[in-house]
């Protein structure tokens, strides 16, 4: 088959059949991914994927970054037989049917990459298409896509949420085209992006991915230390912390630390923010709660998840189950194990 060929999206909805229900049934559940949907909300249509990968927008190597079962590199390693198409994908029920299907019809220009997209290294390839990571996983992608040099475009389907809006705080991608979607979605177009050259950014969507930690401050003047880790966008310069779970606005972080610039209390009360409940003792009474805020400045004092500041002086103690974590009178500081070893 060759590009010029004219193929109907029925064909390769034939030819690509799967049997989606049995696959999900076999998809891992974790936390962030996805379990259970259906083929019209997990995958591009076929006749949509058609209008894409037929269409002047798309060159060289094609990388599906979040694949499925790979249904877009498969159509274009089919469509396309000199040039390459790979699929990413972290889920095994679903990439091994993409591999299943591959093999039984020999595209042997198709690669499934079994990784995740939160932590592997990207291909270097010309179209890449972005249908479904937001958050920080979607953060790390543009990272990296920004520092590979054989990257010229992107091909973007919002199918819910808001990730055209996401994109259009990067300044290195610029929109050049849009291909019309027959299938409903959020948006009713994909976008296709390029890169522009641009000064290199250093904000919140860089960091989101990364363990760094923000000093941010309030409308009272005092300062107090977040997590870069699962920042997440909202709107305009809002943003949700995980660690505190805060809403803050970007112009509130006075500067970025790393942890090892911590002073060994800051970093101690960092690590043990994780770790719930706690048991903490006062010179008067005793509180069981979560640490949330670790306010540094006027004065250096923990916020309890319930709302209550405490002076780092009143603390005698802090426990952890049965471990004991802080004791003033000693000095003695002990990070329990973290929450996912016990």
């Amino acid at each position: 088959m060759t590009s010029s060929s004219i193929v109907p999206w029925q064909y390769f909805k034939e030819l690509f059949h799967f049997d989606h229900k049995n696959i999900e049934n076999e998809v891992r559940e974790r936390p962030g991914h996805y379990k259970d949907l259906h083929p019209e909300a997990l995958y591009t249509s076929y006749e949509d994927l058609v209008s894409i990968l037929k269409g002047p927008w798309v060159t060289g190597t094609w990388i599906d970054l979040g694949a499925g079962v790979g249904l877009s590199s498969l159509m274009y390693a089919c469509l396309y037989p000199d040039r390459k198409s790979i699929a990413i994908e972290s889920d095994t029920a679903r990439i091994d049917a993409g591999i299943k299907k591959r093999d039984t019809l020999g595209l042997l220009n198709c690669e499934f990459i079994h990784d995740d997209l939160e932590t592997c290294m990207l291909p270097d390839g010309e179209t890449y298409f972005l249908y479904f990571p937001t958050g920080m996983v979607l953060d790390r992608i543009l990272c990296e896509l920004r520092h590979l040099e054989k990257f010229k475009r992107l091909i973007a389907i919002e199918s819910h949420g808001d990730l055209l809006s996401r994109l259009e705080k990067e300044n290195w991608l610029h929109p050049v085209g849009t291909i019309p979607l027959k299938a409903p979605r959020h948006h009713p177009e994909a976008v296709v992006y390029e890169r522009v050259i641009a000064p290199a950014e250093y904000g919140p969507h860089q960091i989101s991915f990364l363990n760094k930690l923000l000093c941010i401050e309030d409308k009272d003047y005092s300062q107090w230390i977040g997590e870069s880790r699962g920042l997440e966008w909202l709107s305009g310069d809002q943003y949700q912390l995980v660690y505190p779970p805060r809403t803050i606005r970007w112009s509130q972080v006075q500067k970025i630390i790393n942890e090892e610039d911590l002073d060994e209390r800051s970093y101690f009360l960092v690590k043990l923010r994780r770790h719930s409940p706690l048991v903490i003792q006062t010179h008067d009474r005793k509180l069981d709660g979560s640490i949330r805020k670790i306010v540094v400045s006027p004065s250096f004092k923990v916020e309890l998840s319930s709302g209550e500041l405490i002076e780092w002086e009143d603390i005698k103690s802090i426990k952890w189950r049965d471990i004991l974590c802080f004791d003033s009178s000693s000095g003695y500081c002990c990070l329990p194990p973290a929450p996912w070893e016990k």
